[in-house]
């Protein structure tokens, strides 16, 4: 039995160690949309924001788009070199960028020496309605599930 506390004392030590240390240094990537995305040929901003939600310097963090199809025309780059992020500190890019025929959900990820990976929210272009309307369907389900019991 003592044995057994002992154990559980020292994993439960080292899972909360891990999670401290992860929480040093912690990025939140943020994603915003402006101009018009339903058609072939429309071309529209898409912007990112990576703040360092840690207390520790975040260093060398480096951002890239993904998921972007052969179609599509950026005008720069999908990597981006942020550098370091004190704590609090947010660092913005911006892609421009021109759509073909090709649908695609597009997502932003940004990661540091030591950090974990962070991802923005997947962009769904274009966006279709019934998708808002399943979600909201399984939400109100789930919600109403639940409360029954």
């Amino acid at each position: 039995m003592r044995i057994g506390i002992f154990l559980f004392g020292i994993a439960s030590l080292l899972i909360f160690g891990s999670l401290v240390a992860a929480a040093d240094t912690s990025l939140l990537v943020n994603a915003t949309l402006d101009g018009p995305i339903a058609n072939d040929g429309d071309i529209f901003d898409i912007n990112f924001a990576v703040k360092n939600i840690g207390s520790v310097t975040a260093t060398n963090v480096l951002g890239k788009l993904n998921n972007i199809p052969p179609g599509w025309t950026l005008e720069h780059s999908t990597m981006v070199n942020f550098g370091n992020i004190a704590p609090n500190q947010i660092k913005k890019t911006t892609y421009r960028i021109e759509r073909d025929e090709e649908d695609a959900t597009i997502y932003f990820t940004a990661d540091g020496d030591n950090t974990d990976p962070a991802d923005s929210r997947r962009v769904a272009i274009p966006i279709h309605p019934l998708v808002l309307v399943a979600i909201s369907a399984i939400i109100i389900g789930t919600y109403l599930f639940v409360r029954k019991k």
